[in-house]
């Protein structure tokens, strides 16, 4: 109610005001049962009444019990969580009510009371909001980020356009917390290449650049789909375990700007932007796996050519040792195979690591884009180590 929805100027000035109005409510209102603003969720309810039963506890020992149905108000799957600009609201309030299908449950620093009596720990429910942004806590930068980020790439937006204020008001109270500045469209300064080495879920469908500009192609926010990185991911299966970065960065980050659209809110939308790197970058050539598991992932091969095109004679020999990540596939549909660049971010003492897939772009001459992440997952002593040959180092911008 306090932004007016067809007024882009009113609407970029009290976007950026929303993490104080959160952080300063008494109480936030959460209808997590409502699809629409037109739904309304104060109406009847049905209520699950109690059954009192028989129970047997041992031999010839028998007893009546009370069975008291929980109602479910923060059941992951309500609407509520699983609209994008939600997020922040339910992690930068310390105080929500939540009216469920059934029930109202109250959250606090503290814990959670629900009418049905359930006394579960926040902790217990942080799939869906934790009040306070306490769960950044006990993570260190930028892992909780990448946490934040893959949990509201799970959500939706009725705006593709939305990405990036979506998330404005906790991107400003995250720095604040954290006490990390510069921030370009979604990815804090410190620790940049760590966290543009993010990839698209590998558990969940394909996922698809957006229809308009919304963010430079190194941003998550470029892409409509579920986006992990390192450390613990919100989305990731239980039985996975974190990726983890190798400690030895072997690529520069010469610059980093974003335009923004607004320039008064930092955290708002953009409308161009570049990072400028310096390292090892290799030829590479993508191949379709089309009915193979994930039909973006393909197979990576290795290739000496150093021209702009294929070499129709050019076979591509598969390398056991690269793990290729397709940003979003349906942009070469129709071929089968694709040279690309990698340029080398990280790598372990013995040649393991991970690198940005890279691909000249025709909108400005000399820049890339990025299209997807290289990871070297395993060692090969009869070739050495991966990116010690056949390497050229460079000095890219990445648009």
């Amino acid at each position: 109610m306090c932004i007016i929805q067809d007024d882009d100027n009113d609407k970029t000035k009290e976007v950026a005001k929303m993490h104080a109005i959160y952080r300063s409510s008494l109480v936030t209102i959460a209808p997590s049962e409502a699809p629409t603003s037109k739904t309304g969720f104060l109406r009847p309810r049905d209520m699950w009444r109690p059954i009192k039963m028989k129970a047997r506890f041992a031999e010839n020992v028998f007893s009546d019990v009370l069975l008291v149905p929980e109602g479910s108000s923060c059941r992951p799957s309500a609407p509520l969580f699983q609209r994008g600009w939600t997020l922040q609201e339910t992690l930068l309030s310390t105080r929500v009510l939540v009216y469920g299908l059934r029930e109202l449950t109250f959250l606090c620093l503290e814990g959670i009371r629900s009418e049905c009596g359930s006394h579960l720990t926040v902790e217990e429910i942080n799939w869906a909001f934790h009040p306070g942004s306490k769960i950044h806590v006990n993570m260190n930068h930028p892992q909780s980020w990448n946490y934040l980020i893959a949990s509201y790439s799970e959500r939706f937006l009725t705006v593709e356009g939305d990405k990036l204020l979506g998330i404005a008001a906790l991107a400003e109270e995250y720095g604040r917390s954290k006490g990390v500045d510069g921030y370009f469209a979604g990815l804090w300064r410190d620790k940049f290449l760590e966290q543009a080495l993010w990839t698209t879920a590998s558990y969940t469908g394909s996922p698809k650049h957006s229809k308009g500009y919304i963010a430079p192609s190194w941003s998550w926010a470029s892409i409509n789909g579920e986006i992990t990185g390192f450390g613990a991911s919100f989305n990731m299966p239980l039985a996975w375990l974190p990726e983890t970065m190798p400690d030895n960065i072997t690529c520069e980050l010469v610059d980093v700007q974003t335009t923004l659209t607004t320039p008064e809110n930092p955290f708002g939308m953009v409308s161009g932007g570049y990072m400028l790197v310096r390292g090892n970058m290799r030829r590479v050539i993508w191949k379709s796996e089309h009915g193979r598991g994930s039909a973006w992932n393909g197979i990576g091969c290795l290739t000496s050519n150093t021209n702009e095109r294929l070499e129709a004679n050019e076979k591509a020999v598969r390398d056991p040792r690269m793990a290729i990540r397709i940003d979003n596939q349906q942009d070469w549909l129709k071929e089968e195979l694709v040279l690309l660049w990698s340029l080398e971010i990280c790598k372990t003492d013995d040649g393991r690591g991970y690198a940005l897939l890279l691909k000249e772009t025709d909108v400005k001459a000399g820049a890339f884009r990025r299209v997807g992440r290289l990871q070297i997952t395993s060692v090969d002593e009869s070739r050495g180590n991966w990116f010690d040959s056949d390497y050229t180092f460079r000095e890219v911008m990445v648009i």
